[in-house]
Order: C-alpha cells, then structure tokens, then sequence
C-alpha cells in the first residue's frame, strides 16, 4: 500500500496548477509591457528571474500552510490564502531583486502585474479544481473501500467522527460489529455487512482495499489481523490496541482517528507518484504501438477467423476489483466455451488453465505453432492492448497477473494476497520461466516475495528481463 499523503505533497495537484497560473501570470505581464511580438522569456533577465519564481513557489508551499484544509476553506477564506501565497512569493522574489542589485532593470509594472494576475488566475483554478474534487469524493471516485470493525457501543461515535471530516479519503464498504450479531442491521448510513466468525471470508469475496480496527488486538483476533495482513489488505489499528509483532507500521491519521497502519508492504509517496509516471509513460508510448500493430494483425485476424480483432475478458484487479482486459484476438470466438470441454486436458496445477497445443488457437489447423494465434501468442504481441488498461490505471506495467472471473472464485483466502496490488503487464512470474511453472501455488509464492520485496529497482530489472524474454520468443504458447 502507498502511505498516505502529508503536508503540502497531499495537494500536488494544486501545486501544480498554481505554478502554471503562476506562469501563464508572468508571461501574460511580460507581453502586455514588451509587446506581444516580443518573446520575453528570450530575455537573460526574465529567464533568470522565471527559474527563481518557480523555485519560490515550490519552496514557499512547502514551508508554508498554503494547502492545509484547502477543501474545506469557502469564498472569503480561499481568497485570503492566495494573497497570503502569493504574496510571500513576490515578497521573497523582491528581496531577491534588491540584492542582487537588479531592481533598476526590472519593469516595476510587469512586478506588481504579475502579483495580481497570479492572485486571480490562482484563485480562480483553486476554485474551479476544488469543484471537481469534491464532485469525486462524493461520488467515490479512485477511493479505496474502506471496513470497520468495532464495538457495538463505538460504532456510533465511529460514524460521527467520519461525517465531520467531509472529505474523509475512502469509500465506507460497511461496518462489522465485534461483539454483537448485527449482521443486516443498519448503524446510521451504513450496514453490518457481516459478523466477526465471517470477516475473513467476506474479504476474501468483497472489494476491501483497508480495514479500520477499532477493537482490542488480543489473543482472541490475533489470527484474523495477521490474515488480513497476508491477504494483502492494510490494517489500521487505533493506538488503545498497538502490537509490537505486526510488520511495517506507521502511525497515521484516518478519519479523525490517530492509527497504526501495517500492511505486507507499504510505499513512500514518491515511490507511489513515481511508478504511476512511468505507467503513464509507457501506456503512452504502449497505445501508440498498438494502433500500428493494429494496422498490420487485423486484418491477418480476420482473414483467417471472423470477428473482431480485439478480445475484451472480465478480469479481477486490486482487491477484487473487476474490470475489462484488452488482447489482440488468438483464439477462436467460442474460446470460452470450448475450455470448458477442454479442462480435462489443463496442464496447471490449481486456479489456472493452460494446456500445449491448444484447438482454440486461430490457425492452429496448419500445424502445431504454425497459425497466426500462435504467433501471436509466441511475440507477445495479443498484449499489447493492455498498454491501454496501464493507461486508465486498470493494471501497472509490473504487477501480479489478474485472474478471471472463474478463477478467481475458487480463490483461497491465501491466494487474494496476490490482488493486493494492481495486476501488471509483465512480472516476476513470467520473467522466472512461466511456460514451466505448472503449479498455481509457485505462483502465488513469486508474486508474494514481488510484493514483499517491491522497489522501483525490481521493477525495473523485471521491465529489462522482459524485454529480453519477448525478444528471444519465450513466452506464452
């Protein structure tokens, strides 16, 4: 799990949309006292000074309150927090000027243009920005599913606290009483999904990304935190219950409530920020391909099995997450049909099919690995559509391969530790020889120790054996 945001990174996002605000500000004065026909920013002058803006900003953010309950400020506060911003911003930068002695060359008039375009511009993308998070988080959007567990006497107050905090950041998937079968009953807003004898199983079954334990961690529960935490799922114990043997703790803030967090891994936000950059990067980069592959496996699809040449299959990502998984077409039309006639031939050990020579393959009438699915399959190439699920944010360039919907069914409570990240592209189960791993559970293991031991590090040596793995044509059959 990624640990959550603090201080001004909590608020990126309006970091960024102040500086180019900030920028559009600065280039707009510069214009109207220069001339439009003239570049200002090829001036040494306005560059150096530009670099310096920008470099302020980012500091005075930092150091500064600007973004501290930034969504829950109204009209009249959010305005005395941009000039506040702002201001400390051309003070520093006037200071600079007077200094380093540049005042006399600096236009006076671009200065304090520059000071009230910014206030404005700043203030009306804040404005504007907040609508559209706070449109997000009522609706839950991107949100992690978030289930209590709790005392009956508590649950209340528990409910209490998180209506106060408007913006709380996680969807409530339900409430479990510890010591009560209310299983059904309604508390506030929100049910009892489930009672404390059924926990495990209603997370091994639900979408759950994290569990807030409000209850004594003693022997009696000891068992059902430390699943929790093997099956992926972080855990948030209130600092009344704290333990000295869970792995990975932090304390933080969630709802109102201060918590040790621990979970089977956890992510410094930048290691977060910087594995979704270059996701998008390479989905880029990656749909792009696609489209030219397109060009050229399209019509050598169709001409020899009608239909489509995209396949699109439910798959199971984070937590139980189901959403729709994109190939370039191998197989048949009826593939799914015909694998169930096929199960008896299922070369794989557990919750996975895969058998060699497989009668669905398009083609695969003109000889063993001779038809188009096969080459394909052999190159890699059915997957390049995936770029466009890393894109949406459905899966990661590195991950755990996501299961189907029937697989995943069968799913034992040890195996879900494997959804407890977004599924991948690549990983490092194919890259640590897929096609002679027969056995579900070898798998299982691989993607724990990936999870485990995850760094940007790995990934990057998972994306360099991959590569290396496609080129010398071992992948799937």
């Amino acid at each position: 799990m990624g640990k959550r945001k603090t201080s001004w990174l909590k608020h990126w996002d309006f970091l960024l949309f102040d500086l180019l605000f900030i920028e559009i500000a600065y280039l707009t004065a510069c214009a109207w006292r220069h001339g439009f026909h003239i570049a200002p920013f090829l001036i040494p002058l306005y560059i150096r000074l530009n670099v310096i803006l920008i470099v302020v900003d980012i500091v005075v953010a930092t150091l500064n309150t600007s973004y501290k309950n930034i969504l829950k400020r109204g009209f009249l506060k959010e305005l005395q927090a941009v000039i506040v911003h702002n201001s400390l911003i051309f003070m520093v930068l006037l200071l600079y000027i007077y200094m380093t002695k540049q005042a006399f060359y600096f236009s006076r008039s671009v200065f304090t243009m520059t000071w009230l375009l910014s206030i404005v511009y700043t203030y009306i993308i804040r404005f504007l920005w907040k609508k559209v998070i706070r449109k997000r988080i009522r609706k839950g959007v991107g949100l992690p599913y978030m289930l209590v567990v709790t005392y009956k006497s508590c649950a209340a107050d528990v409910l209490e606290k998180f209506r106060k905090r408007m913006y709380n950041s996680f969807n409530m998937a339900g409430l479990v009483i510890i010591d009560d079968d209310m299983k059904g009953q309604p508390i506030g807003k929100y049910k009892v999904v489930c009672n404390m004898p059924e926990l495990i199983e209603y997370l091994r079954t639900h979408v759950v990304d994290e569990v807030l334990w409000n209850a004594e961690y003693n022997e009696n529960y000891r068992n059902e935190v430390k699943t929790m935490i093997y099956m992926g799922i972080s855990v948030h114990i209130g600092m009344d219950y704290l333990s000295n043997e869970l792995p990975n703790k932090f304390v933080e803030r969630i709802g109102g409530f201060t918590v040790v967090t621990t979970a089977i891994h956890t992510m410094e936000l930048w290691q977060k920020m910087l594995k979704r950059l270059v996701d998008i990067i390479a989905g880029l980069v990656g749909v792009a391909m696609t489209g030219v592959l397109f060009l050229f496996l399209a019509p050598a699809i169709k001409s020899q099995s009608p239909g489509p040449a995209f396949y699109c299959q439910e798959r199971v990502g984070r937590n139980g997450r189901v959403f729709k998984m994109y190939k370039f077409r191998s197989m048949c039309m009826d593939a799914e049909k015909k694998k169930e006639e096929l199960m008896d031939k299922n070369e794989m050990q557990g919750q996975m099919f895969k058998i060699k020579n497989d009668p669905r393959i398009i083609g695969c009438e003109k000889g063993e690995g001779k038809g188009i699915g096969n080459f394909i399959r052999k190159t890699s190439l059915d997957e390049f559509p995936q770029f466009w699920n890393i894109l949406k944010g459905d899966m990661s360039l590195v991950g755990t391969r996501p299961p189907t919907l029937d697989e995943y069914q069968h799913y034992e409570i040890r195996h879900k530790v494997r959804l407890s990240i977004k599924p991948g592209l690549t990983g490092l189960w194919q890259v640590s020889g897929r096609n002679r791993i027969t056995d579900f559970e070898e798998i299982v293991k691989l993607d724990e120790k990936y999870i485990e031991n995850w760094s940007l590090k790995e990934d990057m040596k998972i994306i360099m054996k991959t590569v290396k793995v496609v080129l010398a044509r071992k992948g799937a059959e």
